[in-house]
């Protein structure tokens, strides 16, 4: 197994209004607890990489545009095991010399489940963190093969995560509750197995939140993210993601 390209890479910084502490990520919710997200993502690419991972211009004066939306629901189970759900919206266009081709449709929705196998909060020592994995299913729903830009690949995908988190500020009722701009950091590391032609990802995320000293009602975070996909492949003669696309990009190019 080899590592073939990097398909995805994003950095998001964001400002966010919530009422009480960030949840998700390498967090549980108590039994019966719900939490609730939802952002707004922009993509704007002139660039693909090749196969040895290097930038290299769209033909013909390519470019894409993405815009997407994200609702993200986490259910407490139990106090150590979360249900998540996962509906993204997305609108996407791609255009050339030649053409404009715009898609746009509710993509491929995720259903997993989040077991806390370590929680800092049961331990005195404050370099213990939180350990959790998740396990969810992708079920593909927006892909149609007569519309461009693809909006998913019409595949389900089940994906395995290690999520690991340490909170700085401990919540109100906490005895050793601080006041610290470094609220919490986060990382995932994960591997995405899918199905026929396509070859599997190595999905990895970064989040680092602030907490700001404004006096209102509700917390106010900031939020820097560190988003990316590694795809693989476990021989030579798999096609990569980039020829799947470049293969679509010159049937529609017709």
């Amino acid at each position: 197994m080899h590592i073939k390209t990097i398909t995805q890479l994003l950095i998001l910084f964001s400002i966010i209004y919530l009422p009480k502490n960030i949840f998700a990520g390498a967090w549980t919710i108590g039994k019966s607890d719900i939490f609730t997200e939802m952002y707004y993502k922009y993509y704007w690419s002139d660039k693909n990489f090749d196969n040895n991972g290097k930038k290299e211009e769209i033909p013909f004066g390519g470019k894409y545009d993405e815009q997407r939306t994200e609702f993200k629901m986490e259910y407490g189970v139990l106090d150590n095991i979360n249900l998540s759900f996962s509906i993204p919206y997305k609108w996407a266009k791609f255009e050339n010399e030649f053409d404009t081709f715009k898609n746009k449709h509710i993509e491929d929705i995720f259903v997993g489940l989040k077991y806390r196998v370590l929680n800092e909060d049961d331990y005195q020592d404050k370099y213990y963190p939180t350990i959790s994995i998740l396990l969810r299913e992708k079920f593909p729903s927006g892909y149609d093969e007569n519309k461009s830009p693809s909006l998913g690949d019409g595949e389900r995908e089940t994906e395995t995560r290690l999520l690991i988190g340490k909170k700085f500020n401990k919540s109100p009722d906490s005895p050793d509750n601080t006041d610290k701009l470094l609220h919490s950091i986060g990382a995932e590391i994960g591997y995405r197995i899918r199905a026929r032609e396509f070859v599997d990802k190595i999905p990895y995320f970064a989040e680092m939140n602030l907490e700001l000293p404004l006096k209102v009602p509700n917390k106010v975070f900031l939020r820097a993210i560190l988003d990316g996909v590694k795809v693989t492949s476990s021989s030579t003669k798999d096609p990569t993601e980039k020829e799947v696309i470049k293969k679509k990009y010159e049937e529609y190019s017709k």
